[in-house]
């Protein structure tokens, strides 16, 4: 059973039980579809959870549709509960239904139908998860009237819930053999349709957070508490999600409503072939039933389609709000790029002005050197002035005047190689690596 305790069982109702529940082992099965061939019988094939392998092995599920005289199309139902990591499948087959008939004189003994619906379940799931799950819960039928009258269910990962409903319905009729047939599918119907109504809710309450988001934001700057309203993508995304889940939604009610159709047809059908008034079978009754769920499920859809046209509509709304934002935010960058770019131009405006001025006091600098070079020389001791009596003074230089060039000279050359070996010395050092590497490959044996 879906999301069941190993301690838990259906609800109690008030009246008295009609069915006895037993677990049957392999060794099982053969006398009890033996002993119940003539009664009302149901076999529930339940699973861990949705996600999970039935609790039933191939041979036993192949035994149990050979002795219940199942038709093999029923095989075809049962595949989509598996094992399986996610749902990925929304739309079920759809509902498969065969009159019986004798094999000589052709006349009517009974049907055999199945079908999945698919409906909703809250888990109560916290966090930022979908407290929603996509379930479904498959159902096989063949009945036989007369006096060999027989029901026979196999019912495959019934919730707790469609368990629960079915049990109230057998303590709720005097003969679950002779009632109208129809009803517990109509019960069925009914408890998938009443799930999606929640569920509805919910999403419509999503939808309509984000489009009040949408409605009130503001196109502004992140700096501008007052009114900045943050839509971001993960907004788009989870709105795509939502919309993603509306289309599932009107894809399952458009299968539960092809499965409605199917049954008012079988229904017609079963009243013409019993060829009894209706009122042994309330018939009438649940041919109403039916058609009330049929408008049900169609309302139900206009409101889905409703969302959905809301839902893309706010999509849209939301894409253009995050374009406007985002050429909001290019052109508040352009500006700013702009002011820094008037401030650099006014930077480089003024190191320009500077290297202006560097550049007159050098070359005044290297008008004047000489002279400075040459007053300094005559200003030192290698050169003498002596004055002559009523003549020029006269100039000589002295003996070791050549010791001023011989140490200027060199000290220059040493100060240009010293600038030199600086400018280049990543390069010098990447040379005597390389040399170094070579000769050490030489210099290695073979």
């Amino acid at each position: 059973m879906d999301q069941r305790q190993a301690d838990s069982g259906p609800p109690l109702y008030p009246g008295p039980p009609k069915l006895v529940s037993s677990e049957l082992g392999s060794s099982e099965i053969e006398n009890f579809v033996k002993r119940t061939k003539y009664d009302f019988r149901v076999f529930y094939l339940r699973q861990k959870h949705s996600l999970n392998r039935l609790h039933i092995t191939k041979a036993d599920f192949e035994t149990l549709l050979r002795l219940c005289h199942v038709f093999p199309r029923f095989n075809e139902y049962v595949i989509g509960f598996g094992r399986k990591s996610s749902e990925s499948e929304v739309g079920p087959p759809p509902l498969k239904f065969r009159p019986l008939y004798t094999a000589h004189d052709n006349v009517y003994r009974g049907f055999e139908c199945t079908y999945i619906l698919r409906y909703v379940e809250n888990t109560n799931r916290g966090g930022r998860k979908n407290p929603w799950s996509l379930r479904q819960f498959g159902v096989y039928h063949r009945f036989k009237p007369g006096g060999s009258r027989c029901s026979t269910w196999i019912l495959v990962g019934a919730s707790q819930r469609m368990e629960g409903r079915f049990d109230q319905y057998t303590r709720s009729v005097d003969d679950v053999v002779a009632a109208n047939p129809f009803e517990l599918h109509v019960i069925f119907l009914d408890t998938v349709i009443t799930s999606w109504r929640p569920y509805l809710v919910y999403i419509t309450q999503l939808a309509s957070h984000l489009s009040d988001k949408t409605t009130g934001v503001c196109i502004s700057t992140e700096d501008d508490d007052e009114n900045f309203v943050s839509i971001s993508v993960e907004d788009h995304q989870q709105l795509k999600q939502i919309e993603d889940d509306v289309a599932d939604l009107i894809l399952c009610l458009d299968s539960t409503s092809d499965t409605l159709t199917t049954f008012e047809e079988m229904y017609d059908r079963f009243c013409h072939c019993q060829n009894e008034s209706r009122s042994a079978y309330t018939l009438d009754a649940v041919a109403v039933a039916l058609k009330e769920k049929v408008k049900e499920i169609l309302y139900t859809r206009r409101k889905a389609e409703a969302l959905l046209a809301r839902i893309q509509s706010t999509r849209t709304l939301i894409s253009s709000l995050l374009e406007r934002q985002s050429g909001y935010n290019i052109n508040h960058q352009i500006s700013a790029l702009r002011e820094g770019n008037t401030i650099m131009q006014t930077i480089a405006e003024k190191n320009r002005r500077d290297s202006s001025s560097m550049r007159v006091l050098t070359i005044i600098t290297m008008i004047y050197l000489p002279c400075t070079i040459v007053s300094n020389f005559y200003s030192t001791q290698f050169v003498n002035q002596t004055e002559v009596d009523g003549g020029p003074t006269k100039m000589g230089y002295a003996q070791n005047a050549w010791v001023f060039f011989a140490i200027s000279i060199p000290l220059t050359i040493f100060t240009f190689l010293v600038w030199y070996s600086w400018i280049h010395m990543e390069y010098m050092r990447r040379l005597v690596a390389s040399q170094l590497s070579a000769r050490k490959k030489a210099e290695s044996p073979v």
